[in-house]
Parts: C-alpha cells; sequence; structure tokens
C-alpha cells in the first residue's frame, strides 16, 4: 500500500534541529472527521477537536460546511438545531447561519433592521477525499489539500474496504480512530 501525500516534505521542512524548540500547532493541521457514509442527510453532524465544538452539515448545493458549534447569541450548539433551506438554524431562538459562518436571519428583527456585524461564528475548510471527512482547524488560507494522504489502491475498483472507527481512551483526552482495510 502506498500513501501519497507531501508528508515526507513537511516533515524535512519542520523537521527538529538540536538547537530549535518547535510547538506543535494544532490547529495547522488536516484531521479526519468521520466517513463520508456516516454523516446524517438532512441533521447536523456534531464532533469536537481538543474539546473544542464543531457542526459538520451540508447546505442547500450539498457541500459540506464546518462551523464552530457555539451560536453567537446564548452559546447554544447549533448542532441541537436543524437544517432549514441549506443553513443552520439554532434550536434556541432559531437564528440561521450559512456556509461562511455569516447569520443570515435572526427571527426577532424586523425585515428593515441590519443584522448586526458580530452576529457570525467562525468556519472551516473542510474536504471530502477517498470516502473520509477531513477538516482543516486553522485559518482557510493556511489549508493545503495536498496534506491529505491519500492511498492509491483505493481508486482501484478491484479493491474492497471495510471501514472502522473506533474510540480509544487515553490519559488526556479520547482518540478516535478511522482506519480503512484493503483487500486486493
Amino acid at each position: 500500500m502506498i500513501v501519497n501525500s507531501q508528508i515526507e516534505e513537511q516533515a524535512k521542512q519542520t523537521a527538529l534541529q538540536p538547537e530549535q524548540n518547535q510547538e506543535f500547532h494544532w490547529r495547522q493541521c488536516w484531521y479526519p472527521v468521520c466517513f463520508v457514509q456516516d454523516l446524517p442527510k438532512n441533521r447536523p453532524y456534531s464532533f469536537s477537536l481538543y474539546d473544542e465544538p464543531f457542526v459538520l452539515f451540508r447546505d442547500e448545493n450539498g457541500q459540506l460546511v464546518c462551523l464552530v458549534d457555539r451560536c453567537p447569541h446564548r452559546a447554544a450548539k447549533l448542532s441541537d438545531g436543524q437544517i432549514t433551506d441549506g443553513k443552520i438554524e439554532c434550536l434556541y431562538h432559531g437564528w440561521q447561519f450559512g456556509s461562511d459562518g455569516q447569520c443570515l436571519h435572526i427571527p426577532q428583527l424586523s425585515t428593515d433592521a441590519k443584522i448586526p456585524a458580530n452576529a457570525c461564528v467562525q468556519s472551516f475548510e473542510v474536504v471530502e477525499r477517498q470516502g473520509i471527512v477531513w477538516m482543516w482547524a486553522g485559518e482557510r488560507e493556511a489549508a493545503v489539500d495536498g496534506y491529505i494522504p491519500t492511498i492509491e489502491e483505493l481508486e482501484k475498483p478491484e479493491f474492497v474496504t471495510t471501514d472502522v472507527m473506533r474510540d480509544l481512551p487515553y490519559d488526556q483526552f479520547s482518540f478516535t480512530s478511522i482506519s480503512r482495510r484493503l483487500t486486493p
């Protein structure tokens, strides 16, 4: 099995030198979130990374959207809400957010009132690759799709895959492992 990515190139660029003190920046990585087949059709999908809550849903065009799972109004979980016309709607007061995190509708405002600029949530880059949803936790501009590992065999029709997800308890946090088993 061959994994193609730019990981080796990245490793050379970030290799620790004895005189260097580097820190791990968890937001500067791609993370496998779930298998595409496990996403609910018309409901939000909640997950977390390093205790940060996120929500996935599909917009009106079927594109995946990833936002912080917290309404800016009363900090309710957006994932407890519903999807309305491709927008995620907060369960608490019905605020609706689009794919870029902008608040698009506040039911309590009059029709001529302007939505406040700070009524938004942060959005993140999300990509479907070989049946897995990947999320970049940092700034969208820094996301490079080439850093997502791919397996050439998954593109071949003669290979069959079995998707497995398991939660493993560790001292600091729980770890979810997403793996694929290939059989020729």
